[in-house]
């Protein structure tokens, strides 16, 4: 009975940090540690301890956008020490893959084609794939935060299209019906 009591105390505090944070790992090589992740294609064997754990605090800002077929990529601007980590994994994934981790599943395998030495990345989803970062809330919050103030903006303009059109047709209805001749 302790195990039970034990484990669900533990699995609240586990699921929270799950949502919060992903993890990037770079695939088993024959002298590292290595250990089991789940993936939607069966198991995925990557190094036990990831390279970088990607939250909140070591971003500078995150958005979404979407690229020339409309599917959704997550466009991260990293705090430059965390770019300099994420330089050094490119490097070693060339020609490989790092995985995306959340929790125990990877969630998403990106092939590395060269060294990305930028503070911005941008990680797509394959086609019809849902986006990985979805579920995590801050994320998801913050880019509900830039679609909230894009709507306002283009309220505003709206409004202010509304009333110079208004505008215009009042002066043209002066100018028909209203001036003296």
């Amino acid at each position: 009975m302790r195990k039970v009591v034990l484990f669900l105390a533990i699995f609240p505090v586990a699921c929270f940090a799950l949502e919060y944070e992903f993890k990037l790992h770079l695939p088993c090589g024959p002298n590292d540690m290595c250990a089991q992740f789940e993936s939607d294609s069966g198991p995925v064997s990557l190094r036990k301890e990831p390279e970088i754990v990607i939250g909140e605090s070591n971003l500078i800002s995150v958005d979404i956008v979407h690229d020339e077929f409309d599917r959704p990529e997550l466009s991260l601007r990293m705090k430059p020490e965390v770019a300099k980590k994420f330089t050094a994994i490119t490097e070693k994934a060339i020609g490989n893959f790092i995985a995306i981790v959340i929790g125990t599943k990877v969630v998403s395998q990106p092939s590395v084609i060269q060294k990305i030495e930028s503070e911005n990345i941008l990680i797509s989803t394959g086609i019809g794939e849902e986006p990985f970062w979805s579920n995590i809330p801050w994320i998801k919050s913050k880019v509900d935060e830039k679609r909230k103030a894009i709507r306002e903006e283009n309220n505003r303009s709206v409004i202010i299209y509304a009333g110079i059109g208004f505008s215009l047709l009042l002066a043209a209805l002066w100018f028909v019906f209203g001036r003296k001749k």
